[in-house]
Parts: structure tokens; C-alpha cells; sequence
């Protein structure tokens, strides 16, 4: 990995970026990005037109006065699922509507799991799922927001960033 070649972009922030809020994205940079008056002059002129603006989407951690990235997964939370007997098997029949198919994006050849214990269901419709489930796993997501332009190349070398 040639460190060296690296070009890092630097912004003064009041504090580093924690991830991309999903209601009110902040713009770092940009026209309302503070540049003094006499900052440059005749060709070498600077003005905030001249700033970028970005829109970060990794949490980031400040070591030396310096945001580096951490990460841009979040936790989606976990669900129990079911994969025997397969949610169409008519020994679930009794359950009715306690058994309804879970489809996967990551897995969509994955027809057959269905959820255990999710909500809105009380203890004892829980319990019956539990009975019923002869073989279940823990489904863990993350949800990953990745900025417009956004390229494998520039997620590798932000994940070396990162590490």
C-alpha cells in the first residue's frame, strides 16, 4: 500500500464526524466554510467558493487533532430465525398466522425461514414458536451507508484508513 500517494482532504471541524444523519446530513466545507478575508491575493486569491463541500458518512475518532475513520456499519439489530422445519411444512399449521416466511435479501434463495419471537407477540405465542423450531439462527445485520460516488477502490483505502 503506498501511503505516501494518499491525498487526504483537510477541513477544520468544531468536532470529527460521527456518521451520516438520515434527517439532517451536515455539510462540511462548502460556502459557509469560515475563510479569512486576506487569505490569498491577486492569482492566489481563495475564497469560500474554492471549498468543496462534503458529506461524510464514516463515524470517525480524533487522534493528533485529526478525524480518522472508524467505520459506516451500524447494528440493524438481530432476529431469531427459524430454518426447520421450513415455514410451508404442514405440522406448523396449528400456529397459523405465528408462522409467517422471512425472505432474506442477503440470502433470497433462502424461501423457508421464518421469525421467532419477533414482535408484536406475546409470551406464550412465543413460546409455541420456540416449541415448534427444531433448528433456528441468529440473523445479525448491519446497515452501511456509502456517499454518492462512492467507489471499491476509495472504500479500500478508507477501510486501511480505518484499521
Amino acid at each position: 500500500w503506498e501511503y505516501w500517494k494518499l491525498e487526504l482532504t483537510g477541513l477544520c471541524v468544531d468536532k470529527c464526524p460521527q456518521g451520516v444523519s438520515l434527517d439532517e446530513p451536515e455539510l462540511f466545507g462548502g460556502p459557509d466554510y469560515p475563510v479569512p478575508n486576506d487569505f490569498g491575493s491577486g492569482q492566489n486569491a481563495f475564497s469560500t467558493d474554492d471549498v468543496s463541500g462534503y458529506r461524510y458518512t464514516f463515524r470517525t475518532r480524533e487522534v493528533l487533532s485529526r478525524c480518522l475513520p472508524l467505520t459506516n456499519a451500524w447494528n440493524a439489530g438481530q432476529k431469531r430465525l427459524c430454518i426447520v422445519p421450513n415455514c410451508t411444512d404442514p405440522q406448523l399449521a396449528p400456529l397459523g398466522s405465528l408462522v409467517q416466511c422471512h425472505s432474506i435479501g442477503s440470502r433470497p434463495e433462502a424461501r423457508g425461514t421464518w421469525e421467532v419471537c419477533g414482535t408484536p407477540l406475546n409470551s406464550s405465542q412465543c413460546n409455541a414458536q420456540k416449541v415448534a423450531c427444531k433448528y433456528e439462527v441468529l440473523m445479525d445485520s448491519r446497515d452501511i451507508f456509502k456517499p454518492e460516488g462512492y467507489t471499491a477502490e476509495s472504500d479500500k483505502y478508507t477501510g486501511k484508513l480505518a484499521a
